[in-house]
């Protein structure tokens, strides 16, 4: 959550933006507004496949003669928050969620929307404890460079060793017990897993689609079976399921200094088109 203690002064930056939280009467506003720029509006688009987006996660928009001109969502269930519009509007909605103390984990967005939503929560004395700068890479089918798989689809008595990999990648401890958040985030239905000695090796996700394009994240290989090609062949896998399924393109988030990653994806033929940011707090 916020911590009260650490706010500081109260910083407001003038907008003409009318921003107010937003209810299930404004959904069509709210994707008609995400599809605008629909590869940077992903995580929000995805959070209306679910069941009950407005019980998991507020939505706020920034409004002008009844326009929608800014957005943020806060997904509470992960912690993460992401605003998108110009720059003064994503810090006018930074502003206004503040004294609501929602939680506040990570914010994952596209560098350009990410930078001034974390600079302006530092003028309110929430410094991140890391930044991760990551590059956007794209894929289309006419650029797709399919390899040789035997990576399958996940099935539910893979849960577990789905959530042991994620906690791999994210270099957190193994012994602690799984959260609810770690749980949902382990679907079987949209990852693709390598097998190897009995047991998963290898993952990748399906972590967002919308009406033109799939997300790919969580790719991950256990360091034991790594240098095998393990995590290329899942991420092929998927690839082609979802071209197949008939997504026009696919997109991926992979660190600037994580040059094997950016090699192994582009021998399947992805390409660099924009920059991102994850600051974690």
């Amino acid at each position: 959550m916020f911590p009260p203690g650490l706010r500081g002064e109260s910083v407001l930056v003038y907008n003409p933006a009318m921003i107010r939280e937003c209810g299930p009467s404004d959904r069509e506003k709210i994707l008609s507004y995400a599809y605008r720029q629909e590869a940077e509006n992903m995580f929000i688009i995805e959070s209306f496949n679910g069941t009950r987006p407005f019980g998991e996660n507020r939505y706020f928009g920034a409004f002008e003669g009844g326009e929608m001109k800014g957005l943020a969502v806060s997904f509470d269930l992960w912690g993460s928050f992401i605003a998108h519009g110009e720059e003064e509007t994503v810090q006018a909605l930074v502003d206004f969620i503040v004294p609501l103390s929602l939680p506040l984990k990570a914010i994952p967005a596209f560098r350009r929307f990410a930078e001034p939503a974390v600079d302006r929560f530092r003028a309110h004395g929430f410094i991140p404890r890391r930044l991760e700068p990551s590059l956007v890479l794209l894929l289309s089918p006419q650029a797709f460079r399919p390899a040789e798989s035997q990576a399958v689809p996940a099935c539910p008595e893979d849960v577990v060793a789905l959530m042991v990999l994620q906690r791999i990648l994210h270099r957190q401890p193994l012994a602690d017990p799984f959260t609810e958040a770690e749980r949902q985030r382990a679907v079987p239905g949209k990852t693709f897993v390598m097998h190897e000695e009995g047991r998963v090796v290898a993952k990748a996700i399906l972590a967002g689609r919308s009406l033109h394009y799939g997300q790919i994240g969580g790719v991950v290989t256990h360091p034991d079976f790594r240098r095998r090609g393990y995590g290329r062949r899942c991420v092929s896998a998927l690839c082609k399921k979802c071209f197949d399924a008939g997504i026009e393109k696919m997109i991926l988030f992979t660190a600037e200094e994580n040059i094997p990653a950016q090699r192994l994806y582009q021998s399947l033929g992805f390409a660099m088109v924009d920059r991102y940011l994850l600051a974690e707090y």
